[in-house]
């Protein structure tokens, strides 16, 4: 009886007109923030600068993420000191080739005009300056108490240097942190064991981590769109019957309203988790097609701009497959737990624009106050919006007085699991009070 009444379910939602639409196009928007991430790679880091491979040639966003990819993914392997000593001349060697004191005429001409050199000569004074650049396009420079305009100057290969110091500079510190270990002297004697033991359970191989820390950040984009899509779709789920006026008939016995609204919430909820899981797969599929997810059991790392975190400052000594484990429970029981609430308001409201105003407010409010200072931080954790979009559930200060995302007793417990162990109680509760009062002849209408 129950599957039948599931089945029916499906086929009323799959029967509204312009359900598949809204789903098709939430996808659609998730998929195009998720795209967008990587063809924003060098803005991720706050970067300005202009990108080449070694041949010269310029480098978009997206073809700079695959290039530092695959330069990184050279040195895979075990954790050497050896490795660390073959970058480190990798690196000395590639300065000594393309490091140039000739100046790059093209590029010169092309910020500063055909006569950069009589700015650089001396020519071109500052009281000069402002009708030099009506005839040019606007630049940077400084001037000295004598007049004499500065601008900055390009030298050829100057775009290779960028991309070389690029790639390097993160990778030759990150690998001396894997060969050192961590120095978290400030922190917390026992959250400083905590982060010790997962380092050392993860650090004893390395490769790129580029693809897995642009893919956290592409999922954390798309990871907005579908709750607000799912909130539209189920804001109705009890309202419909009511709307017609046959929810008399239909609930004309105790076991047939009990039924009838375990069917309801369980197709809610199996929708919801299945409909979550597309846009994970639509993640990794943009990931695999865009930059190659290399490997996943080895340990967090920042590097040339792209992190878990954005912070330098901060730890996160877990294996991304750690981090992608947990990451998903989170995810699901987020997506579970604010389904569970969209259930229970249908249930008793039966206003769809209530119920959407209300949801859109409460999800609304996660988002916003994810950023806000003064919100204590385990306020802020416990948001279900906020298990949506993870990262800040796995970063670690080194600041003593500060121990976010932990508790610290005599042991280190992590705001996650309590989250999730707190809202896994609630939502059993939530789904527990509608069953209960469905089973009840206690009117609500």
């Amino acid at each position: 009886m129950i599957l039948h009444l599931i089945k029916s379910e499906f086929y009323k939602l799959y029967k509204r007109k312009g359900l598949l639409f809204v789903l098709l196009i939430g996808l659609l928007l998730g998929g195009y923030l998720g795209v967008s991430s990587y063809h924003q790679y060098n803005q991720l880091g706050y970067l300005t600068n202009d990108y080449a491979d070694e041949q010269g040639n310029k480098l978009t966003p997206i073809e700079l993420a695959n290039y530092v990819d695959q330069e990184i993914h050279k040195y895979a392997g075990e954790v050497k000191q050896d490795v660390l000593l073959e970058i480190q001349n990798d690196y000395e060697e590639k300065l000594k080739i393309f490091t140039s004191h000739q100046i790059d005429d093209l590029k010169m001409k092309d910020v500063y005009g055909n006569a950069y050199k009589d700015i650089l000569d001396g020519k071109i004074k500052e009281k000069d300056i402002s009708d030099y650049m009506d005839k040019n396009k606007s630049f940077e420079y400084t001037s000295d108490e004598l007049g004499f305009i500065d601008i900055e100057i390009f030298y050829e290969n100057e775009d290779i240097l960028n991309t070389v110091h690029f790639i390097y500079y993160d990778l030759i510190y990150q690998y001396n942190i894997l060969l050192d270990g961590l120095e978290l002297t400030d922190m917390n004697p026992l959250l400083s064991s905590y982060y010790q033991d997962h380092f050392q359970q993860n650090n004893h191989y390395f490769d790129s981590p580029l693809s897995m820390n642009l893919l956290s950040t592409s999922l954390s984009h798309m990871m907005v769109i579908p709750i607000y899509i799912l909130v539209i779709v189920f804001a109705n789920l009890f309202g419909m019957e009511k709307q017609y006026h046959i929810e008399q008939v239909i609930y004309s016995t105790k076991v047939t309203k009990f039924k009838i609204t375990i069917a309801k919430v369980i197709t809610a909820l199996i929708v919801s988790i299945g409909y979550i899981m597309l846009f994970l797969l639509l993640g990794f599929i943009i990931s695999s097609m865009l930059l190659p997810i290399r490997n996943f059991n080895i340990m967090n790392m920042v590097m040339s701009t792209s992190s878990l975190n954005g912070y330098a400052h901060m730890y996160v000594p877990f294996s991304y497959m750690n981090i992608l484990v947990q990451s998903v429970f989170l995810i699901l029981i987020g997506t579970i737990t604010i389904m569970t609430l969209v259930c229970l308001l249908t249930y008793f409201i039966k206003n769809r624009f209530v119920i959407i105003v209300i949801m859109f407010g409460f999800l609304f409010m996660g988002m916003i106050l994810k950023d806000v200072q003064y919100v204590n931080d385990f306020i802020r954790a416990l948001l279900p919006m906020n298990m949506l979009s993870y990262v800040e559930y796995f970063i670690g200060y080194i600041n003593e007085s500060v121990s976010y995302p932990y508790f610290i007793f005599n042991q280190v417990i992590s705001y996650r699991f309590i989250v999730m162990v707190l809202w896994s109680i609630i939502s059993t509760l939530l789904i527990g009070i509608i069953f209960y009062h469905s089973q009840h002849k206690i009117s609500i209408y």
